[in-house]
């Protein structure tokens, strides 16, 4: 077996295009990066703050209670990208030789305890990824790791190259910008739903999980990205100057700047330009680089443009956009429409991003088949199961470990009551004709590969370990049933606070109507001896999600809320997968993408 190499200290970011640097709120651990001028800011009382302030104002830590023993588990392979704040490397599983991405984030220290701003990064980064689970629109967490020199994030490799470098071959046509506009505006959706704003959306930090055309695209770098309710207002400056939003200049936004953002990519992918072209003083500037490149070259145009924030920033406040050139003309009413909304001024007047995607524009989309993308409307709680059962999974996968064993717990509850089970019961026997009461891991690995999908083994693996809680390697039926079933309608039934009570009491074991630490840990931990779940920050990562009022407790009042399910979390927000009736799907290899897939990466840099 070779060694695995020594681990690199990250190197110094190179610009990338079209970029003139990263905003970044003032005290980042990144400080080092190219910052342009008027930075800072603060956040406005009762607001989010950031994740720097608030690890300020905590205790210091001497470790982030991760896994140990990277090493054991993963062999170190080529180097990806770097950053000034991380390494990229590919990393192989060593028992199952499948490609991942690690993430290497080199320990700062002051004394023996971690610098504050870097230990609040990091954590905040692995809550983030935790938050937004084994969606299907994101390079999920597959693992963190730690030693004493650095943190390991390992996470799914993504070996088709980033939007940015499929939109330099020029402007999509208008039917595959809607397919890739809708992946991104999923992914931003899912993210608004779970109070995460991401305060960089760009076609640089969405990549394609293989060279496919019709790869799917996954979001990846949530290294800016905080946690914001709707009405909450941040104030710091952060996001690419490019694609921020006019508020993010004022200094004064909230969720909307990322519907913006997403809509210059929209623009982007159907023009192949940004929509302030034709402002005066850019195309002086360009002019003027165009100009300059002729002299050198002897080619007429092809300058790179060379504009100061200023002038960019006077643009996206006040510059009217085109929507006359070409080739608009050629484009329809409704893209049009769809990209005007995104990027109205006013951040009051946006739609949502979940409105968004029951636009015209895109629910076309889904008009040979109310399987074929799993996007169109609002009817997909009722539609049949295997339509929506890679919906419904990775929806599950979003809830976190402690919400998923309370749910086991429900269904437990349910299914002694003799509650109607919305059909998971019969479906469940179809997978279990002998009546065992368990479907092994490979006949519902069978179930997704031979259903009808588009997954990679990769995505099967990752989906499927949803279900099997106890990670025995089979799903009984309380697992099933709490991984599919539509838990909002179980809320309106006058029995559920009754349910929910019984296992609140049955996690409070010394009857104290709170859930200690020490409780917590027994639940999270009794279900499994899994290693990767009975890590030191298992517990605190459950009460960073659910101790609302940060006691260091979980009172009832808050199991229950976090036992809630949201409209914010319908099934329209997570790709079906389903294969267009007629359609054919190309085979992906085990780890998720084809040989010879160029540009990898996954995680910011």
């Amino acid at each position: 077996m070779l060694p695995a190499p020594s681990r690199p200290r990250p190197a110094a970011a190179g610009p990338r295009r079209p970029s003139t640097g990263t905003l970044r709120p003032p005290g980042s651990s990144t400080a080092r990066a190219v910052r342009p001028r008027a930075l800072g800011g603060s956040v406005a009382p009762g607001a989010s703050a950031a994740p720097q302030d608030a690890a300020a104002k905590g205790p210091l830590i001497k470790e982030f209670g991760f896994r140990s023993g990277f090493g054991d588990h993963y062999q170190l392979g080529p180097l990806l990208g770097s950053g000034s704040f991380a390494t990229v490397h590919v990393a192989v599983d060593r028992s199952t030789g499948e490609r991942f991405a690690v993430k290497t984030l080199t320990k700062r220290f002051l004394g023996e305890y971690l610098e504050p701003l870097f230990a609040a990064r990091v954590r905040h980064e692995v809550d983030v990824y935790r938050a937004m689970g084994q969606s299907l629109n994101v390079a999920h967490l597959e693992a963190a790791f730690e030693d004493d020199v650095a943190a390991d994030l390992v996470l799914e490799l993504c070996e088709g190259g980033t939007m940015w470098q499929r939109i330099r071959r020029g402007a999509y046509s208008e039917a595959a910008a809607a397919r890739i506009v809708r992946e991104v505006l999923r992914a931003v959706a899912q993210c608004h739903a779970k109070g995460v704003i991401l305060r960089d959306v760009k076609p640089d930090n969405f990549l394609f999980l293989n060279d496919r055309e019709d790869s799917p695209l996954k979001m990846v770098d949530f290294g800016l990205a905080q946690f914001c309710s709707p009405g909450d207002v941040l104030h710091d400056r952060a996001g690419t100057p490019f694609f921020v939003a006019p508020e993010v200049l004022k200094q004064s936004y909230s969720l909307p700047a990322d519907v913006w953002s997403a809509g210059i990519t929209a623009y982007q992918l159907l023009t192949g330009r940004f929509p302030w072209h034709n402002d005066p003083d850019i195309m002086e500037a360009q002019q003027a680089a165009d100009a300059d490149d002729a002299g050198r070259t002897g080619r007429a145009g092809g300058g790179m443009t060379r504009m100061t924030n200023k002038t960019l920033f006077r643009a996206i406040i006040s510059s009217e956009f085109d929507y006359s050139w070409d080739p608009w003309p050629a484009h329809s009413p409704e893209a049009k429409d769809f990209v005007q909304s995104m990027l109205q001024r006013d951040p009051e007047q946006r739609p949502t991003a979940a409105q968004l995607l029951r636009h015209p524009w895109l629910a076309r989309l889904d008009a040979p088949s109310a399987a074929d993308g799993g996007g169109g409307g609002g009817g997909l709680e009722g539609a049949p199961l295997s339509d929506t059962l890679v919906q419904r999974l990775q929806r599950y996968g979003t809830y976190g470990r402690l919400k998923q064993i309370a749910l086991r717990e429900v269904a437990s509850l349910m299914l002694q009551d003799g509650t109607t089970l919305q059909g998971l019961a019969d479906a469940f026997s179809r997978l279990d004709p002998g009546g065992s009461g368990r479907v092994p891991f490979e006949v519902a690995a069978a179930e997704l590969r031979d259903g009808g999908y588009d997954l990679s083994e990769s995505e099967i693996r990752t989906l499927l370990l949803q279900f099997d809680l106890d990670r025995d390697g089979t799903i009984d039926l309380a697992e099933w049933v709490s991984a599919l079933m539509d838990w909002a309608k179980v809320e309106k039934r006058q029995e559920w606070e009754s349910w929910v009570h019984k296992v609140f009491d049955q996690f409070d074991a010394d009857g104290s109507s709170r859930i200690s630490n020490e409780e917590l840990a027994r639940v999270l931990c009794a279900a499994s001896g899994d290693e990767e779940l009975c890590i030191p920050d298992a517990v605190p990562a459950a009460l960073r999600r659910v101790d609302a009022d940060g006691d260091g407790y979980v009172s009832f009042e808050e199991f229950l809320a976090m036992l809630h399910t949201s409209e914010a979390e319908a099934l329209e927000l997570f790709p079906s997968r389903r294969i267009a009736r007629g359609g054919r799907r190309t085979a992906t290899p085990r780890g998720g993408s084809p040989a010879g897939g160029g540009g990898a990466r996954a995680g910011g840099a």
